[in-house]
């Protein structure tokens, strides 16, 4: 049985970021592969979103702070 997953995904862009939202539906099997988060960022990039995205479900807000840290600081060392 599939359940609907709300995902955000954030793009950094310039400096400015940008939210895109979208409900994936996914059997216990696909979530647990993180398929989910694969097909929100697809869907981002469908929309004119580019890279850097960062998916995490819409409640988890630990998750999101420490991988928008980690696209930072991926960023600032390239410079």
């Amino acid at each position: 049985m599939k359940k609907s997953i709300k995902v955000i995904v954030i793009a950094i862009n310039h400096d400015s970021g940008h939210v895109f939202t979208t409900a994936v539906e996914a059997t216990d099997d696909e979530y647990g592969n993180g398929k989910h988060f694969h097909v929100a960022v697809a869907r981002a990039a469908e929309a004119g979103f580019v890279s850097p995205l960062i998916a995490v479900e819409a409640d988890d807000l630990v998750r999101l702070a420490v991988e928008i840290k980690a696209a930072v600081a991926q960023r600032n060392a390239a410079h």
